[in-house]
């Protein structure tokens, strides 16, 4: 699943592609390059993705404001040869592709605008006694 979502041929390096816990330990050996990057829960389900400058320093400060989860939290990154904002756009295009046209949740703000639907008014029946 890993070697779909993220393609080998849009990655600088393969070792990349795997998923890794996300701690502050791992963090700290991190790359402090720009970078596109995932954010998934224990089973793998993606509920970010972001693009950073400074790798390192950005998912330092995503893990902190992070809730504690069961199972923890896993990312991975890639580091392309495009600017950080072009690679996210086109990593978000992708996924949204792969997906229904559906971002992940935390992804949700960047949706292009569409129509709202209109409110559902829910009406009670007064049954007579």
């Amino acid at each position: 699943m890993a070697r779909v979502l993220l393609s080998p041929d849009r990655m600088s390096t393969t070792d990349n592609i795997s998923w890794r816990r996300f701690t502050l330990e791992i963090i700290g050996e991190l790359p402090e390059g720009p970078a596109v990057f995932e954010i998934a829960n224990l089973v793998r389900t993606v509920l970010y993705i972001g693009a950073a400058d400074d790798l390192r320093a950005h998912l330092t400060k995503y893990w902190q404001e992070l809730r504690p989860s069961p199972g923890g939290y896993y990312f991975r990154f890639h580091q392309g040869k495009s600017a950080p904002e072009e690679a996210l756009t086109t990593h978000l295009a992708s996924y949204r592709a792969k997906h229904g046209g559906v971002l992940p949740n935390g992804n949700s703000f960047a949706a292009p605008a569409t129509a709202v639907a209109p409110t559902l008014v829910r009406t009670a029946a007064r049954r007579a006694a």
